[in-house]
């Protein structure tokens, strides 16, 4: 990781709000996927799991990007896993380029991921929609059944 050796970058509010955010969603996601494989229907979970990364992946997202953006004067200035020429294998890396590259990167993959998830979270969210209405239903039948139940109750006596 970029920011393993720089420790004023490691104590940073990004650095803590990256680790906060990507774990936070975490925290929704896996639960929701062993729900899913035991085909139990938890609403609120699923909810949450198409919900909560709505602020937490561009928090995530932006930090990422700055922290990033930090490292790349200070890779730079520092020269660390940068290969410079001559060397036994001909080859030049620059890390700060890289880090350019992976900044520009993050920026559209960060687009494209939110998008996907938009489209994620429609389609869940319609799905539990279908569930509340089989739910709301349910309930309905249910209800009449007792109704039913208690009038003839009160005839047969």
């Amino acid at each position: 990781s970029v920011v393993d050796s720089e420790p004023d970058l490691q104590t940073s509010l990004s650095c803590y709000l990256l680790v906060v955010a990507w774990s936070a969603v975490e925290v929704f996601r896996y639960p929701y996927y062993i729900v899913q494989i035991y085909e139990l229907y938890f609403p609120k979970l699923m909810w949450l799991r198409y919900n909560v990364w709505i602020p937490l992946y561009p928090i995530g997202i932006l930090c990422e990007a700055y922290l990033v953006y930090q490292c790349i004067g200070l890779v730079a200035e520092s020269g660390r896993l940068t290969v410079s020429l001559p060397n036994r294998l001909n080859v030049a890396f620059d890390f700060s380029s890289f880090l350019k590259i992976y900044l520009a990167a993050t920026s559209i993959g960060g687009v494209i991921l939110m998008k996907h998830m938009g489209s994620q979270r429609t389609k869940a969210l319609k799905k539990l929609a279908k569930f509340k209405q089989m739910e709301d239903i349910y309930h309905k039948e249910k209800d009449l059944i007792n109704i039913r139940k208690k009038k003839e109750s009160k005839k047969a006596k």
